[in-house]
């Protein structure tokens, strides 16, 4: 008999409302591509460099990307049309690539018209056709049943514009999110590519592997997303290994279309299953290393161990409820003491070594450990052994980046681990 637990990740923000002025992205870029010349981390926050420059927030302390969320402000537009959401991202110290949301489920008012969705990205595609003095080029591909990604792509002389766009239909029709990306045309196919498969290999990840004075081991180089005021943190933190991998071109969004996300958050079973069907075609392959009760037999020998340490501290003893013949786990543990609860599972000596095992293993590869807790889903980068500490990470900006933890916390608070890894070795 199998137990399930249903992992549901939130993340709420409260918004703040402010006067500001107004901006209109598409005056920035030019047909010389200015913009990629003379826009750098120093410079991103003055206004007359890149409109609306002051309003991004780093994502990062290495200020190699910055983010624009619009919440109640909605100050900034692009070709009129209001942007829930931009990010620019830099190489070397130069602008390298311009995300600009025009929609997206997430941050803007959801759109179950078809029509009205069509008409839409009719009218954008219509506008970068005006703006740009080309034709499109179009293309789509499918990920899974629940995500066909569309583009269309206006290559200049000097920049490529990129159009993507999705929907779901499979109940009812809901619009996913309308993306524009703004690069340097390569003059090869790559600004062509719908969704692109990851670029680095397994054995080039170890070479990312840090160690600091202070004795912590982590993986540098994992570019920071953040989620925002949704529940994206599951399709955060693959967005982040996928570029971390290479792939700039999967976003959180495509993700959430896939995993069948909601404002509010991810089923994390679900999307283990839909990632398990899709990341051949992402180039990569999904594993479980841990999942806290993952049969009858493993719940049995927790609730065991639980009431051995409730029956030492005179504490009520936890009795499996059942309906049906399935046993109901959030039912049975609706009474548990936390306390009793983390000595349990630090009773579980052998569990406890495998999982700080893996932790090294995998790090000392390169190789993020998604890691699934109560609340929200985060990302394990490291590790102290002089310490006994985890390093983590979640998906809300700079200050998120680098965080740390007891060992032996963290695996109390462990409900699974999984890897997404590359294929090619």
């Amino acid at each position: 008999m199998k137990v399930r637990i249903l992992l549901t990740a939130m993340f709420f923000s409260a918004t703040v409302i402010l006067q500001a002025a107004q901006f209109e992205l598409a005056d920035s870029f030019d047909k010389q591509g200015t913009l990629f010349d003379k826009l750098t981390p120093a410079n991103l926050q003055n206004n007359s460099v890149l409109k609306a420059g002051s309003n991004f927030k780093w994502l990062s302390y290495k200020r190699d990307a910055a983010r624009y969320q619009a919440l109640s402000r909605r100050n900034i537009t692009f070709l009129s049309e209001v942007v829930p959401e931009a990010i620019v991202r830099f190489k070397d110290g130069r602008l390298s690539r311009f995300y600009i949301a025009v929609y997206n489920k997430g941050d803007s008012e959801p759109i179950t018209d078809e029509e009205e969705f069509e008409r839409k990205v009719e009218a954008l595609t219509e506008k970068l056709s005006e703006k740009t003095g080309v034709r499109p080029q179009e293309n789509q591909r499918r990920l899974g049943s629940k995500a066909k990604v569309k583009m269309r792509v206006w290559n200049t002389p000097v920049l490529s514009y990129q159009l993507r766009w999705s929907s779901s239909d499979k109940d009812f029709f809901l619009a996913e999110y309308i993306l524009v990306t703004i690069e340097r045309n390569q003059g090869t196919e790559e600004n062509s590519t719908v969704v692109g498969k990851v670029e680095k290999s397994a054995s080039q990840l170890s070479a990312n592997v840090r160690k600091t004075p202070a004795n912590d081991v982590y993986i540098d180089g994992i570019p920071m997303v953040d989620q925002g005021a949704k529940g994206y943190c599951v399709p955060a933190v693959v967005e982040r290994i996928m570029k971390y991998y290479g792939s700039d071109d999967v976003t959180q969004h495509t993700i959430a279309q896939i995993a069948g996300t909601g404002v509010t958050g991810t089923n994390a079973e679900e999307m283990y299953s839909s990632l398990k069907r899709i990341s051949n075609r992402l180039g990569c392959r999904l594993e479980c290393h841990y999942s806290f009760i993952d049969d009858i037999r493993d719940f049995r020998s927790f609730i065991d161990r639980y009431n051995g340490i409730a029956k030492r501290n005179k504490a009520p003893l936890l009795k499996i409820v059942t309906r049906g013949d399935v046993i109901s786990v959030s039912a049975t543990l609706k009474n548990i003491r936390q306390d009793i609860f983390e000595k349990a599972r630090l009773d579980d000596k052998r569990e406890f070594k495998k999982f700080n095992k893996r932790i090294h293993d995998f790090i000392d590869k390169g190789i993020p450990v998604i890691w699934c807790v109560p609340g929200p889903m985060r990302m394990i980068i490291g590790y102290n052994d002089r310490d006994s500490s985890i390093v983590f990470s979640d998906t809300w900006g700079a200050k998120y980046e680098f965080q740390k933890m007891k060992t032996d916390k963290a695996w109390t608070m462990t409900q699974a681990m999984y890897t997404l890894e590359p294929r090619k070795k």
